[in-house]
């Protein structure tokens, strides 16, 4: 097995969680070197524009957007709580369901500013937060069912005792 094999191997065996970390901290890293050889901000290109005639020409900015950050402060706030509100998260949900959820919360997010960016000018969006605050969200409202599915059952068990 060569070296591009290992890492492959490696990468398999994380969790999801840990999966879309590490994605998430190559783009920043391969992005910030682009910029230090003059590239310039590699971000711009993975960036979610501003109106939607300017997406219908760079569709693919609706899924890196998520996965691109400005600066390290930015992608380690994201990350700390992806990771946090994550590990609960895969207790509750499988990870397709958990890349899913962080997947659509982030088109959600997108969808969002998008309809906001109408209103308020905005230079672009760049980050995470909203594919991070789905996964919260979603953990959140699967512990809220589960805790009123157990409230029925024992008040249903209740009754005939």
């Amino acid at each position: 097995m060569g070296f591009s094999g290992k890492i492959s191997s490696s990468f398999l065996r994380q969790s999801a969680v840990v999966q879309i970390v590490l994605v998430n901290a190559v783009v920043f890293v391969i992005v910030h070197i682009a910029a230090l050889f003059g590239i310039g901000y590699a971000g711009e290109w993975l960036m979610l524009p501003q109106s939607w005639t300017e997406v219908m020409s760079t569709p693919w900015t609706l899924l890196t957007y998520m996965f691109a950050h400005f600066d390290f402060l930015h992608i380690l706030g994201n990350m700390l709580c992806l990771y946090c509100f994550g590990i609960v998260a895969l207790d509750l949900m499988t990870p397709r369901r958990f890349v899913a959820t962080y997947i659509a919360g982030g088109l959600a997010g997108a969808a969002a500013y998008l309809f906001a960016a109408e209103f308020v000018p905005s230079p672009g969006l760049i980050g995470s937060s909203a594919a991070v605050m789905a996964v919260a969200a979603s953990m959140v409202a699967i512990e809220r069912i589960v805790f009123f599915m157990a409230l029925f059952f024992v008040s249903y068990l209740i009754q005939f005792v």
